[in-house]
């Protein structure tokens, strides 16, 4: 016996031909859809540090370092910051009312605490002067908060600047 297989050319009919051009084009709809809804969530967040509260003295100028940051329950959201010599910050943490009191940290580049807001009842702003130019991190959470593990909600951090003397 001969271990051949013979392939016959079967035609592909206009019916199938249709049916796979109709999947795909269905398939791209569901892709765009997908997308879009993505990038609609994720929007959601835009300009919420510009909720949030500011100085009394109007000589601060907000600054890029300002950020509106999608969190979940219990999860903690870092991001790094150079703060310069001469130059004042404050910062102040805002967000819906089901967030509860956020919790604001701030810590060296080697992870050393510098400030944590839990220890000043959770307050939502500081004012830190920078006497030396360096890196540091800013760390936001929401501990004390009123929804789920699957759900996110918005924080805003912002963070205005101003020269000191």
């Amino acid at each position: 016996m001969d271990n051949k297989i013979i392939l016959k050319s079967v035609p592909i009919s206009l019916i199938t031909l249709a049916s796979v051009l109709s999947f795909w084009r269905y398939s791209i709809l569901l892709l765009f859809a997908v997308v879009c809804f993505n990038s609609v969530s994720a929007q959601n967040c835009n300009n919420t540090e510009n909720s949030c509260s500011t100085p009394h003295e109007k000589k601060f100028t907000k600054s890029a370092i300002s950020r509106s940051i999608k969190i979940r329950h219990k999860q903690r959201k870092t991001f790094n910051v150079n703060m310069f010599e001469g130059k004042e910050y404050y910062i102040s943490v805002c967000g819906k009312s089901k967030l509860g009191n956020i919790q604001l940290r701030i810590l060296s580049a080697e992870n050393k605490l510098i400030y944590d807001n839990a220890a000043a009842g959770l307050i939502d702003f500081i004012i830190i002067k920078s006497e030396l130019t360096q890196k540091l991190i800013i760390e936001v959470s929401a501990p004390t908060g009123n929804f789920s593990g699957k759900d996110a909600e918005c924080i805003g951090v912002l963070v205005e600047s101003r020269k000191t003397n």
